[in-house]
């Protein structure tokens, strides 16, 4: 079982022109490998919101 909160990865975006969008991150497209290199199954109770990001 895996609980609690952590930050998963950073993504970096450049903008070409001003405006925004939004990001979605489908949780059964996540892949989670052990340090064994195992896949683990965790996406069930994986809370994964929309990241919006705006180019000024």
């Amino acid at each position: 079982m895996v609980n609690g909160t952590s930050k998963l990865g950073d993504f970096v975006v450049t903008g070409l022109s001003s405006g925004s969008g939004t990001f979605k991150i489908i949780p059964e497209e996540l892949h989670f490998i052990d340090g064994n290199g195992n896949e683990m199954h965790i996406t069930d109770s994986l809370y994964v919101r929309d990241l919006t990001v705006t180019i000024l």
